[in-house]
């Protein structure tokens, strides 16, 4: 059996380069239907939480299986709020051991 592995990236300004966070889960855009603000919400298979965060712009299509965005006021880091590069990367998973 097959699914998609789908992996979160954030973008290192100090070493000017992408980092894995180490996170594979399910990704959905939720769009607000009054303000059309878009929110995105990542969780593993077993629910916990990777990602909520506000997508700034516009979704940019890096390839056919990336897309990168920036995430409104992210708080992973300690310290302040910050707004940060984002990208999910879309891939195969062979689940059959």
């Amino acid at each position: 059996q097959e699914r998609d592995n789908i992996k979160l990236c954030r973008y290192d300004k100090e070493k000017g380069a992408w980092s894995g966070q180490g996170a594979v889960g399910g990704v959905k855009f939720l769009k607000h239907k009054a303000s059309g603000k878009v929110r995105l919400v990542m969780r593993t298979d077993t629910g916990k939480l990777l990602a909520n965060h506000g997508v700034q712009g516009t979704l940019l299509e890096v390839s056919s299986s990336s897309f990168r965005w920036t995430a409104v006021g992210d708080v992973a880091e300690k310290g302040a709020a910050q707004d940060v590069q984002m990208m999910i990367k879309f891939g195969k998973t062979n689940l059959d051991g």
